[in-house]
């Protein structure tokens, strides 16, 4: 009962062209727009890290047409749909993981990680993903990326209680990060936190996602 109550709150609550995706939901879709309003280039590279579906690259194709944009991802399965989804348009995708990034260094002027840390295994992978992404963006570049946060009190009840009403999370491991602990993984890749926003409720240190813009130093 609980997972029939769940997916159909997911399909009533969820955007046309995210509908039965595994990437979709409503947080997802917040980080998402929170993320895309972060991007204030009109031209250059730019590198999604764990694309999945392609559901963010589309967005950003539709507002910075002029944008190169690449995307990575570990699920080849999400990867078929992102190229299917992004046809046509100026991206390429590639099948890889977020700890060994398949480009040479400072070649992106943004790099996005947007919900996917908290599907990685465990911190030593987190920390490895951003040295990555701080390799790969240019100087004066930024790095996006968000947390399922820490210090909420019902996240770990949610993520516990997930894989009895969520098929797509099956496996996952959920995990949680402190902003502070996240913040020394960015100062050590070079990278330093020049904003955070907090999203869903409360809006507070207790949100339970926090979005982090990082620029390469």
């Amino acid at each position: 009962m609980l997972k029939k109550i769940y997916y159909w709150f997911r399909d009533k609550t969820s955007r046309s062209e995210e509908k039965g995706e595994a990437s979709g939901g409503i947080w997802q879709t917040e980080v998402r727009q929170a993320a895309l309003d972060l991007c204030d280039i009109e031209s250059g590279r730019i590198l999604e890290v764990g694309c999945g579906e392609g559901l963010f690259l589309r967005k950003l194709t539709e507002k910075r047409p002029s944008l190169k944009l690449s995307g990575i991802d570990i699920s080849l399965q999400k990867l078929l749909k992102a190229r299917q989804r992004l046809n046509a348009v100026n991206a390429e995708i590639f099948q890889s993981d977020a700890a060994k990034i398949p480009f040479k260094t400072s070649v992106f002027d943004m790099v996005f990680c947007i919900n996917t840390i908290f599907n990685m295994p465990e911190k030593k992978a987190v920390s490895q993903s951003i040295k990555e992404m701080g390799r790969v963006c240019k100087e004066g570049g930024k790095v996006i990326i968000d947390i399922r946060n820490s210090l909420n009190p019902l996240l770990f009840l949610k993520y516990r209680l997930a894989k009895y009403y969520d098929g797509t999370v099956v496996n996952l491991p959920l995990k949680t990060y402190n902003f502070k602990e996240i913040t020394s993984f960015l100062d050590k890749s070079g990278l330093k936190v020049i904003r955070k926003k907090c999203l869903g409720f409360p809006y507070n240190i207790f949100s339970p996602i926090i979005l982090i813009e990082a620029k390469k130093c």
